[in-house]
């Protein structure tokens, strides 16, 4: 194999250490492949991967640029003995990217790699790192100063740093980054300041050994056109389901193929919120716990009949609790299957987790939101809305914006009784 490397340096930058838990998540094949199958550099003379870990993105990058300078980077002296052992003329450096003084060890690389790959640890960093004068200074403004908690965004800022102008990256990034309100102005950022390609929305189980849901992003390293549109993919499995193209605006809004790939609703409706719903969450666990009574937590769903419907045996006064009545809608908040999980309350009362919403209906309401919150459609437009990279959450504001179906002859009616 014709790849022109340097050996490492010194002997010393292999011994180990015990380093910290870097909740490191190595995707599985194809994926690999599959991130470096979609840069579009042909021939790239220097590819560098940051956080090297197993070693199979580097290694997937030898099999297609079988002439290029490979560079691997890793905190783990371990890690990089591996990669020598697998890429033997691979260049090697040891370093901590998540402390400032990374800088001047990669300062030879600075501004030089062609493609960069990187599938950084999913993880918060350590609160003295967040401080340091020098990352901080890696951070564009107008990006919040807590983005610097999340390794993937110092993973980030430091591939931007290696790439040339016109470079080319393959990420891996937590689905957070992806649908995430809180990552809103991280995606505005990204989307001005590179050209993103595609984003690739990856399957549960994509993780050996984690239930991590996450996309691989391809950007180029400069501002994108005025038009520029976003190749959106979903996969299944091990192969892609279909692809998607929409303006940078609609994927900075999110970045998920599912939420994007809703199909046109061939039926009138109206958004939750528009019926005059009201949306509640219930107590933590534990205080409920400590009142040493029943309620109704994600693991009741299970325990419902095929029609779905909780028949409660509790007391109307419950202390100053805020019960879930006859007429009510239970619907599950977090957890891999929450979009899935529905109860109507058919008499009683109970108590209720901070984990399950409680949905109020008018009365009049009540039949068209039954049949849409169980319907195949209603499933699956929440499972499109789910956030999260660990535990997928429906978030309110979502929520609220459920559609309802009204048809036929009720259709002007319901809808002129939205003004009253």
């Amino acid at each position: 194999m014709l790849i022109r490397m340097e050996r490492a340096r010194s002997s010393q930058a292999l011994r180990d250490t015990s380093p910290m838990d870097r909740c490191a998540h190595y995707t599985k094949e194809p994926f690999n492949h599959w991130l470096v199958q979609f840069i579009q550099a042909p021939m790239p003379q220097q590819v560098v991967d940051l956080g090297v870990g197993g070693g199979s993105l580097l290694s997937a990058a030898a099999e297609r640029w079988r002439h290029a300078d490979l560079i691997g980077i890793d905190v783990c002296a371990t890690a990089l003995a591996r990669l020598q052992a697998r890429l033997p003329l691979a260049a090697v450096r040891r370093a901590d990217l998540m402390r400032g003084r990374v800088l001047k060890v990669l300062d030879e690389w600075s501004g030089s790699a062609d493609v960069v790959l990187c599938n950084p640890p999913f993880t918060q960093t350590p609160p003295e790192h967040v401080q340091s004068a020098e990352l901080q200074a890696l951070l564009p403004d107008g990006l919040p100063a807590s983005y610097l908690k999340r390794a993937e965004v110092v993973f980030l800022l430091h591939t931007l740093r290696l790439l040339r102008p016109g470079g080319e990256m393959g990420l891996v990034l937590p689905a957070s980054f992806a649908s995430g309100n809180q990552y809103l102005a991280f995606r505005q950022w990204l989307f001005t300041r590179c050209t993103v390609s595609r984003v690739v929305q990856l399957p549960a189980g994509a993780f050996a050994g984690a239930d991590v849901h996450a996309f691989l992003w391809i950007a180029k390293n400069c501002k994108p056109s005025s038009h520029a549109q976003v190749e959106l993919a979903f996969a299944e499995r091990d192969r892609l389901m279909w692809t998607r193209k929409v303006h940078r605006a609609h994927a900075i809004l999110r970045c998920d193929a599912s939420f994007h790939g809703q199909s046109p609703r061939k039926v009138a409706h109206v958004t939750l919120a528009e019926t005059g719903a009201r949306v509640s969450r219930g107590r933590s666990v534990q205080e409920l716990r400590g009142k040493a009574l029943h309620y109704f937590h994600t693991t009741s769903f299970a325990q419902l009949p095929p029609n779905r419907q909780l028949v409660a045996g509790e007391p109307e006064h419950l202390g100053a609790l805020d019960l879930a009545k006859t007429g009510d809608f239970l619907l599950g908040r977090v957890g891999r299957s929450c979009h899935a999980q529905i109860a109507e309350v058919r008499s009683g009362f109970t108590a209720y987790s901070d984990c399950v919403y409680r949905i109020q209906v008018p009365k009049r309401w009540r039949a068209a939101v039954r049949a849409s919150l169980l319907s195949e459609e209603g499933t699956a437009w929440r499972a499109s809305r789910l956030r999260g990279s660990a535990a997928r959450l429906l978030a309110l504001a979502d929520l609220l914006q459920h559609p309802i179906a009204i048809q036929g002859k009720d259709n002007d009616e319901r809808r002129s009784r939205l003004v009253e």
